[in-house]
């Protein structure tokens, strides 16, 4: 049984799913199986993929645990935060995580060293849904509430600011 789900067919032509003990399996659209991702030890039941149309491949697993895989199967990098993670998705070249959860707070971060760029102020509901939109300028994020939260994002600005930090 497949627990979360995540097509890439417009760019790679590709399906990632995650069961319960995982792994994901990474498929074609006909459902040819290509390749497994596999997590280090503790990265266990994924709940959340979001894949860009770069190749870049992130699986929330349960307990907070992150991994940034390539499209061939190269862990990347990884990070443990708060599990309370609802939601997330890639920016389109694959170079910024957003996070948002329980806790009413997104959260912008570098996809490639899960270096943290950007928190919004928290909302009154937790996140349950967030999009882009096709121009990456507005991410749309639904609540638990039931209402629609849009928030501006500059992820140029974010990155320029992150390298002029360190």
């Amino acid at each position: 049984m497949r627990w979360c789900v995540c097509p890439s067919a417009l760019s790679w032509g590709l399906v990632i799913s995650g069961a319960k003990e995982g792994p994901c399996l990474v498929h074609t659209i006909t459902g040819d199986l290509l390749r497994a991702l596999e997590g280090p030890e503790l990265c266990l039941r994924p709940r959340l993929i979001s894949v860009s149309s770069e190749g870049h491949c992130i699986i929330c697993y349960e307990r907070g645990r992150f991994c940034n895989f390539s499209i061939n199967g190269k862990l990347l990098a990884q990070m443990e935060v708060n599990d309370s993670t609802r939601a997330i998705l890639l920016s389109s070249d694959g170079q910024n995580l957003v996070t948002g959860g329980d806790n009413g707070v997104v959260e912008v971060w570098q996809a490639c060293d899960f270096k943290q760029l950007y928190i919004y102020p928290g909302c009154d509901a937790g996140i349950r849904a967030m999009d882009l939109s096709h121009d990456q300028r507005t991410l749309i994020t639904g609540m638990a509430s039931g209402s629609i939260v849009a928030f501006n994002i500059d992820f140029n600005r974010w990155h320029y600011e992150h390298q002029n930090r360190y």
